[in-house]
């Protein structure tokens, strides 16, 4: 199979509001949130080190200078939507960034950083009474692996399905 630098091209590159690493941060927390049984009352993320430590200082943009991947998640949780991929907090106003950040003061959001394994990881586990969704983003910023609610797969993607475009629907 060969690829022209236009196909490469697309399987690379997507629309983003901001950095992609806390956008993939607040992408995987929008889509567990969707799936979620109520108000977010706990969000738990583990990413990988590239993601942590490219997204743990940048601005998040609407926010008026809040940082971090902890306010993007909050961001991506309470407002996000999830099917603007990498644009997942286009519009979401400023009552959402201090929503978010009451949430992240609070100790509502706690990280967990992987050494191992790809280097674009982030699962966004999110809580509600007894409903539980975790959403996995592998691989590409933009690239929902899985979404488990209350420990029953309800998305997959395995590896060798990857889509070979940015466009690809979400799940």
């Amino acid at each position: 199979m060969s690829f022209c630098v236009k196909d490469i091209l697309r399987m690379q590159v997507a629309p983003a509001l901001g950095c992609t690493e806390p956008g993939a941060v607040a992408l995987a927390a929008a889509v567990a949130a969707r799936e979620l049984d109520g108000p977010v009352q706990g969000i738990e993320l583990e990413m990988s080190l590239n993601i942590y430590k490219n997204g743990r200082d940048v601005g998040i943009p609407g926010t008026s200078g809040l940082r971090g991947n902890r306010i993007a998640a909050a961001r991506g949780a309470l407002a996000g939507n999830p099917d603007k991929g990498l644009l997942v907090l286009e519009g979401v106003g400023e009552d959402a960034a201090r929503e978010a950040k009451r949430m992240v003061d609070a100790g509502g959001v706690r990280v967990q950083v992987r050494d191992e394994g790809p280097g674009v990881y982030v699962s966004a586990t999110l809580r509600s009474g007894e409903c539980v969704v975790c959403a996995v983003i592998e691989d590409r910023h933009d690239l929902v692996r899985s979404v488990v609610k209350n420990g029953r797969t309800i998305y997959s993607l395995p590896v060798s399905d990857a889509p070979g475009s940015a466009g690809h629907p979400l799940y």
